[in-house]
């Protein structure tokens, strides 16, 4: 999770990421599952066509990002269905989780070289789940779905690293880095001006899947 460093020490990118946080607890997912005829009725409408058995490959992000799903984890999915080339479904119910993974996660995901990627909400996605259902060109939910938008978030304190002064600067720096490229991603891929979103994330509030589609993050 993080190395300890001597006194005085610098600090890498990494080694901050790994303890970057956008998340919620995990008791407020909602249990909703998906509607299957819904889901292929919107995977039809991606395709072009009425979707056939396994002619488009799926994930699963469930839980938190980090433990309950990793990059590896996904990479395994990815593998098992020969997802290469095809058009790929990721259905999502997670409260965030750890940064570094999730860029990881987006990393494995683009490797794959879908030919399309659609993604499906329900129960909760919070936090850096968002920055995952924004990888869809199609993006939908359940209308019940909770979301959350929020800014970086450390947990230091729960790593080995020694706190000193250099160590807090170089954290800082880096979570301001990281909040200045989520605003950029949202923007670009919502088209909703930064200084709207950045008072968006800072009230660190739930919103429903209607005020989503209106703000762009929805496509459907």
């Amino acid at each position: 999770r993080g190395r300890r460093l001597p006194p005085g020490a610098g600090m890498s990118r990494r080694a901050v990421l790994v303890s970057l946080h956008r998340r919620q607890p995990a008791d407020h997912r909602r249990s909703d599952r998906p509607n299957r005829a819904v889901a292929l009725r919107h995977i039809a409408a991606m395709l072009g066509h009425a979707p056939r058995e396994r002619n488009y490959a799926q994930i699963d992000i469930l839980g938190e990002i980090g433990t309950k799903v990793t990059a590896r984890s996904v990479e395994l999915r990815l593998a098992a269905q020969s997802a290469r080339g095809m058009p790929l479904l990721i259905r999502i119910n997670s409260n965030g989780g750890s940064v570094s993974a999730c860029e990881e996660i987006i990393s494995i995901i683009d490797a794959a070289a879908p030919r399309s990627i659609s993604t499906y909400s329900w129960g909760m996605c919070a936090s850096s789940a968002v920055d995952l259902m924004l990888l869809g060109r199609t993006r939908w939910s359940h209308r019940d779905t909770k979301f959350k938008l929020h800014f970086c978030s450390m947990n230091l304190a729960d790593t080995d690293l020694r706190l000193t002064a250099s160590v807090l600067r170089t954290a800082a720096r880096v979570a301001a880095a990281e909040d200045e490229r989520l605003l950029k991603t949202y923007s670009e891929k919502t088209r909703v001006d930064p200084a709207r979103l950045a008072k968006i994330l800072k009230k660190d509030e739930w919103l429903n899947a209607r005020t989503m589609r209106a703000l762009g993050f929805l496509t459907i």
